[in-house]
């Protein structure tokens, strides 16, 4: 199948290899192009929400390639870790609850196949992207292992 598009800055079966193009091409090219700090000292990978889950992710996939890293209402639910949200009693900290249920429940409602992806819509869109980019499986029906029992 061929799908073209994806939020999540991570390289995919699905959606391309966005990781590759960023570390190989986008940052030689700003740094051949535009003045700046040509070394980690001078970067930093940033993001907001999905954005700050990306930003998470590449800098633990590419360690020395950012001396900072930053994100705001980074969206780590959407991948499932329930741990980084946990209070100290095990309970989710109310202001997450009700987001943290509806991804669980997206999670647990995915479509049999990747097939089904053109009708699949919201949320469980990128939750679909995040799935390929992550925790790629190319054995399974959807492309990807889920990170929830059904």
């Amino acid at each position: 199948m061929d799908l073209d598009e994806g939020i999540v800055v991570l390289n995919s079966s699905a959606f391309g290899r966005w990781s590759d193009f960023l570390i190989e091409e986008l940052i030689p090219f700003i740094d051949s192009n535009v003045p700046n700090v040509r070394s980690p000292d001078g970067r930093a990978v940033i993001g907001a929400s999905m954005g700050g889950l990306s930003a998470v992710v590449l800098s633990a996939l590419h360690p020395g390639v950012w001396s900072g890293l930053g994100l705001n209402d980074g969206a780590m639910y959407y991948a499932g870790f329930y741990e980084l949200h946990v209070g100290r009693e095990g309970q989710l900290p109310a202001g997450v609850q009700k987001d943290f249920q509806t991804v669980l429940n997206i999670w647990k409602n995915m479509p049999a196949s990747l097939d089904a992806y053109p009708s699949v819509e919201g949320e469980a869109r990128f939750l679909v992207q995040l799935g390929l980019a992550i925790s790629p499986n190319p054995d399974s029906a959807l492309g990807f292992e889920l990170c929830t029992d059904r």
